[in-house]
């Protein structure tokens, strides 16, 4: 790159709530690093504990950084495009960064060199270590161009995981397929009393740009993503949130980027996981606990009647004994009733 001429701008973007634990190791991770021309804008979502008080006082330290306090509390999906909505104009790149992920000091630097070899591109994503092991496995060992549809097809039916995680990929803002509102505000499973979000909201988001955008791979570590404490994968993990969002992703998506047969292979590759895994915990006392039931008990119901609608009568008769065994289950006490779980707002 060269220095003659400006840089030009990303926006990094953090939506946080609650985030105290890890915030000041994040915004530090983008105050060290080797590119210069960035903004870093700090989205607070109606936070309970020290987050604000934090992120004003690195904000402080340098004019780069603008911290957008919200007072009103919002879901997930919701929080994260009033972030994107607040990137100015002259942004012509954005990373999402969440509150307990860090940037390697090159990150920026390396990630906008690849976009700026490769125009075109829509995105550029690369590796990263997600709780200490380096992801993902596969993918090329030199720079270069991934198809947008290789991309996706690797998301819905299985194979490198190009995209990782909402921290993962620099996006190209005037490329991005609905920009600024990317990500689905619906709470899924539909009808929760929590509004959840959707557990792929990410890659929910990211699907409609890689039908027509193509992806540059950096095969070097680029972000360090923590698995420590309470987040939105903890809690997908908690509820059992991973596989019926997988199915959910495949019937929202599948018939841009699959063939029908591609796609009642993965249909009912998916269900056949979700169904086992739902015994299992089933079979290890899951029912014991509310949360879980609540949302497995609405995914079901709604998952049932999609796989019905779109003809996909094997891979709903499969689930619906579950389905029943759901909606006869005790559920307790309505989710709004107890406080909010660990991953819920953030």
């Amino acid at each position: 790159m060269s220095a003659a001429r400006r840089e030009p701008l990303v926006a990094v973007v953090t939506p946080v709530h609650d985030g105290e634990e890890h915030l000041r190791r994040c915004m530090e991770s983008v105050l060290r690093q080797s590119y210069e021309n960035w903004i870093h804008l700090v989205v607070d979502n109606a936070s309970r504990d020290r987050t604000l008080a934090i992120a004003t006082e690195i904000a402080a330290r340098d004019a780069r950084i603008r911290v957008l306090p919200h007072t009103a509390f919002v879901g997930m999906g919701e929080n994260f495009n009033r972030g994107l909505a607040a990137v100015p104009d002259e942004a012509v790149f954005v990373k999402q960064l969440h509150a307990d992920d860090t940037l390697f000091p090159e990150c920026l630097s390396r990630m906008v060199e690849a976009a700026e070899r490769y125009p075109e591109a829509a995105m550029v994503t690369g590796r990263r270590y997600a709780g200490g092991e380096l992801k993902p496995d596969g993918g090329p060992d030199a720079l270069g161009v991934v198809s947008g549809r290789v991309v996706a097809r690797a998301v819905l039916l299985g194979g490198v995981n190009y995209l990782g995680t909402p921290s993962l990929p620099l996006l190209r803002r005037e490329r991005m397929v609905n920009w600024p509102a990317l990500f689905d505000t619906r709470s899924f499973p539909p009808h929760h009393p929590r509004s959840p979000a959707f557990c792929a909201g990410d890659r929910d988001a990211y699907l409609p740009t890689l039908a027509q955008g193509d992806v540059v791979f950096v095969p070097r570590a680029l972000i360090d993503q923590r698995y420590e404490g309470a987040s939105a994968s903890t809690f997908a993990q908690r509820v059992g949130g991973w596989r019926p969002s997988h199915l959910e992703l495949l019937l929202r998506h599948g018939e841009l980027f699959l063939s029908r047969r591609d796609q009642r292979r993965g249909v009912l590759e998916a269900t056949l996981r979700y169904a086992v895994s739902l015994c299992w915990r089933v079979a290890h006392g899951a029912l014991g606990d509310p949360d879980f039931v609540w949302y497995q008990k609405l995914a079901l119901a709604h998952l049932v009647a999609r796989l019905r609608e779109a003809q996909w009568r094997g891979a709903a008769a499969l689930l619906a004994p579950l389905s029943a065994l759901f909606a006869r289950a005790e559920v307790g006490a309505s989710p709004l009733e107890r406080p909010l779980l660990p991953g819920e707002g953030s």
